[in-house]
C-alpha cells in the first residue's frame, strides 16, 4: 500500500490479523461438537413427551460458558480488525499523513 510497516495503522491491522489467526487455530483445536449431544423424541420418566434436539453434555457446562465467552472475544477482535482496516484505508487514501 506504500505505507511503512511502522505506520500505526499498518501495525494495528497486522496485530489484529494475528490475533484473529490465533483465535481460528484455537477453534480448530477445541471444537464445540464435543460439548453437545443430540436427543431423540420420546417420553420422560413422568410420562411427558420430550422433543428431539440438542443439549449440553453433562459435566460440560463450564466449558460451554468458556466457549461462549471466547466467541464474544473473537467477535470483539473481528470488529477491532475491521475498525483498524478502515483507518488504514483512510490513511492510504490520504497519503498516510495521520
Amino acid at each position: 500500500m506504500g505505507l511503512p510497516l511502522e505506520h500505526p495503522a499498518v501495525a494495528a491491522v497486522t496485530s489484529w490479523a494475528e490475533q484473529l489467526g490465533a483465535s481460528r487455530q484455537a477453534k480448530d483445536v477445541r471444537g464445540s461438537s464435543a460439548l453437545y449431544e443430540i436427543t431423540e423424541a420420546g417420553r420422560a420418566s413422568d410420562g411427558r413427551r420430550t422433543t428431539a434436539g440438542l443439549r449440553i453434555r453433562l459435566g460440560m457446562e463450564d466449558e460451554t460458558r468458556r466457549l461462549h465467552t471466547d466467541r464474544h472475544k473473537v467477535w470483539e477482535r473481528a470488529r477491532a480488525y475491521g475498525d483498524a482496516a478502515q483507518v488504514l484505508l483512510y490513511e492510504w487514501r490520504n497519503g498516510g499523513t495521520g
